[in-house]
């Protein structure tokens, strides 16, 4: 990307622009009294409902507020879905009017958020990334002189990035018309939804082309990987992407640390507003995880209509924006991987805590032995900020609360600490003294552990609690230094998502969150 057009991203105002404000005009006291009396006109009611008005914008920044207030904390999915049924219900999106959504993690391979994502809708300038693949193709097969190559390119670059439909047209010519595109689109065998009938028209309204948030994210996709043409045009096209000027969601983004870069398309219409974009996200880790971002507005009333509301198209792109905003900051929270194989999670822990059920008698012992011991429990994650259920779960797997509990390979007491851990944490280990087997002093060593273990991976690779938490649980059990190296190995940032880690590794997590889920019911 051009550094000199972060820094004037970066540098941009961030004010959002208010629109449509009704004029409150007072009417003078006398005036009001006598309109009150004969006319039966409740004037302090009507002005009242006048000044609870406010302007699509304000509605819009009413909803996102709203929803990261409400459920800022769910998987993108739902806040999606929160927000737009907020502005159907204000009134901003009426019943004609249908949207698609579609967020894709490239390298993890995962649906983020899928709304609507296979629903066909006019394609507008976003026909044109479909257009630029038909033409790389004719391009692959040779016998074009190079400076009819240079002109086409040229012409490719400025439909992309300038969406300069002269230009498209210029290409659909060069390919063959649209029917060898579409013949191109339907040999890819990829793109269902997405059918090219028209050239774009003189007054830029073209409204037969179709496509689909689905195909979109696919293209995008296969470009990423490689794929589409040959690896060498797949670079280029991306490269080509990467130049767009019309996005509407680069001014918020780019400023963003996170966010290196974009490569997609816009696409606008009277009556269809939308955006495809590789997102080049750069997560806390230092990992590279790229996401495919689409949003897509529908209300085929609006190409027949006879008033054109100057304002639809620009109240759409602020809703797009704050999609995307929502997104990113999905991203920044690590809720993506908070969420992503959530219900593999759920069922390790959940057959951890079905082979402990049936466990009856051990369970209940080693609960009557932690009765002695939950104030000190307590006490400890009080002190060093922890949730005492998440240390007593851990005591619980370690020892179920037996103080002198010892393992062949070393450690020993109630938190089982190994000598170099009890030491790093402050206790005496020698041949007089051994203070591991000291409840006390040993469970505020575990809680000043993994306190320590949170701390760091808060730091080093994310900003989700939850995430941290897991991955020091996991570090208690193998060593920070182990799970550390194969997050980095593997990258990930999560212990849910690792393969490489020891057998009882992956066991040890999910016995502890069954324990606090048997004992305590979360």
């Amino acid at each position: 990307m051009d550094p000199s057009r972060r820094r004037f991203l970066a540098n941009l105002g961030k004010a959002t622009a208010l629109a449509g404000i009704a004029t409150i005009v007072p009417v003078p006291s006398g005036i009001e009294g006598l309109l009150e009396r004969v006319g039966h006109l409740d004037l302090s009611s009507t002005a009242e409902a006048r000044q609870r008005r406010k302007s699509d914008y304000e509605i819009i920044a009413d909803g996102y507020a709203k929803t990261t207030r409400e459920h800022g904390s769910a998987d993108l999915e739902t806040q999606i879905g929160h927000f737009i049924g907020y502005l159907r219900r204000q009134g901003v999106l009426p019943s004609s009017e249908e949207t698609s959504f579609y967020v894709y993690d490239i390298e993890k391979n995962h649906v983020v958020a899928d709304i609507n994502i296979d629903e066909q809708r006019m394609a507008a300038s976003l026909i044109k990334p479909f257009v630029m693949a038909a033409a790389y193709e004719k391009l692959s097969h040779g016998g074009i002189g190079n400076g009819e190559r240079q002109r086409i390119k040229q012409d490719i670059r400025a439909m992309i990035q300038q969406s300069d439909n002269n230009a498209t047209n210029r290409i659909i010519d060069f390919v063959g018309g649209v029917r060898v595109v579409q013949r191109y689109i339907v040999k890819a065998g990829l793109f269902s939804k997405t059918h090219i009938l028209e050239k774009i028209p003189g007054d830029g309204r073209t409204y037969r082309n179709k496509t689909s948030a689905h195909d979109l994210n696919i293209l995008l996709n296969q470009l990423y990987h490689g794929r589409l043409v040959s690896r060498e045009a797949s670079a280029e096209m991306l490269d080509v992407l990467r130049g767009y000027q019309t996005s509407r969601i680069d001014q918020l983004l780019l400023p963003m640390p996170e966010v290196k870069d974009l490569a997609g398309k816009t696409g606008v219409v009277y009556g269809m507003n939308g955006e495809s974009t590789v997102v080049f996200y750069e997560n806390k880790a230092g990992q590279s995880r790229p996401f495919i971002f689409t949003a897509m507005f529908e209300d085929k009333t609006k190409p027949h209509s006879r008033h054109r509301d100057e304002s639809w198209a620009k109240t759409r792109s602020e809703i797009i924006r704050k999609v995307a905003q929502l997104t990113t900051a999905h991203y920044q929270s690590e809720l993506v991987d908070q969420y992503r194989e959530r219900q593999k999670r759920l069922d390790r822990v959940g057959d951890r805590a079905a082979f402990y059920n049936q466990r009856h008698d051990f369970i209940a012992s080693a609960r009557q032995r932690g009765k002695a011991y939950v104030g000190i429990i307590q006490e400890a994650s009080k002190a060093y900020t922890l949730q005492w259920e998440d240390l007593y779960s851990i005591l619980f797997v370690e020892s179920a609360f037996q103080t002198d509990a010892r393992s062949p390979t070393g450690p020993r007491g109630i938190a089982q600490l190994t000598e170099a851990a009890a030491e790093d944490a402050g206790l005496k280990v020698n041949g007089h003294i051994d203070e591991r087997l000291n409840p006390h002093k040993a469970i505020f060593a575990a809680a000043k552990i993994l306190r320590g273990h949170i701390n760091y991976f808060l730091a080093q690779y994310n900003n989700n609690q939850f995430i941290a938490r897991d991955n020091a649980i996991a570090a208690y059990q193998s060593g920070r230094t182990g799970i550390s190296k194969c997050l980095g190995n593997e990258r990930e940032v999560s212990y849910w998502h690792l393969d490489t880690n020891t057998k009882e590794n992956k066991e040890y997590v999910p016995r502890v969150l069954a324990v606090r889920k048997i004992v305590f019911g979360t």
